[in-house]
Parts: structure tokens; C-alpha cells; sequence
């Protein structure tokens, strides 16, 4: 598994390969109060013009790891 550090890392990298207007992020995570544990998740939102472009090739979510679901 990866450190936080890596998987903001990856979400930051995979947003400068994918040219977006901005990232955000929500959720616990963003957090300070809330507790971490193991099975806290990412919400990234990528802003970005061109979306069709995005989801033509979603190779691009390879980056993050094994897809569970397609």
C-alpha cells in the first residue's frame, strides 16, 4: 500500500500529465479533526475543459493502480 505522501504525489503528477485547471480535495482527509485510519480514501476532483477527452481513454486511472471496477 501506498504512503500518503506517494498517493499525493500520484494525484498531484497524474494532474500535471493530464493538463487540469485545478485539483481539489475533499473529505476526511481534509480534515485535521478526523481520525485516520487505514481504510480512509482520496476524493480528488480533477477540473479540467476537456472532460469528453478524459473519459475517451481511461488509461490515465491505471496511475493509481489495479481498476477494481470498469
Amino acid at each position: 500500500m501506498r504512503t500518503e505522501t506517494e498517493m499525493f504525489d500520484v494525484i498531484l503528477q497524474t494532474a500535471k500529465v493530464l493538463q487540469v485547471d485545478a485539483v481539489a480535495m475533499s473529505g476526511s482527509r481534509t480534515n485535521p479533526k478526523a481520525p485516520k485510519d487505514e481504510f480512509q480514501d482520496y476524493d480528488v476532483v480533477y477540473i479540467m475543459e476537456d472532460l469528453d477527452g478524459l473519459i475517451a481513454d481511461l488509461a490515465w486511472l491505471d496511475r493509481f493502480g489495479k481498476r477494481l471496477i470498469e
